[in-house]
């Protein structure tokens, strides 16, 4: 009787081990499609632009980094011109809450794709 009982508490014991099914902590985390697909990105050529010049090192689309976002910057910025010039030699009252910024030598044809596309953030483009 005894070895009856051992033997059925082991097939209950093997059968909870080997349940296909997954606990909360195993379970895909995978965000549903639709998410992925309204994710806001940074265009790839821009991407490249934003990584020669350093600025992702500071700087993140939508996040606070050690600067502003991109998109909270872009809410303060008017002109291609403006940009550029803030890109070259920063102004620190703009952004007081902030670490100051380097200025960066950017040439004139990334200067003004950066600041075309930080105008496009402030316009919901």
């Amino acid at each position: 009787m005894k070895s009856l009982r051992l033997l059925f508490i082991l097939v209950i014991g093997v059968v909870a081990c080997s349940s296909p099914e997954k606990n909360d902590s195993q379970k895909d985390s995978t965000p549903p499609k639709s998410m992925v697909e309204d994710k806001l990105e940074i265009p790839s050529d821009i991407k490249s632009i934003l990584k020669r010049n350093t600025c992702l090192t500071c700087h993140r689309l939508d996040t606070k980094l050690i600067g502003p976002s991109y998109i909270d910057a872009s809410q303060k910025l008017a002109s291609v011109e403006e940009i550029i010039g803030l890109i070259r030699n920063p102004d620190p009252s703009r952004y007081p809450e902030y670490p100051p910024m380097a200025g960066i030598n950017i040439s004139d044809e990334d200067g003004t794709k950066i600041a075309e596309w930080l105008l496009s953030l402030k316009n919901g483009e």
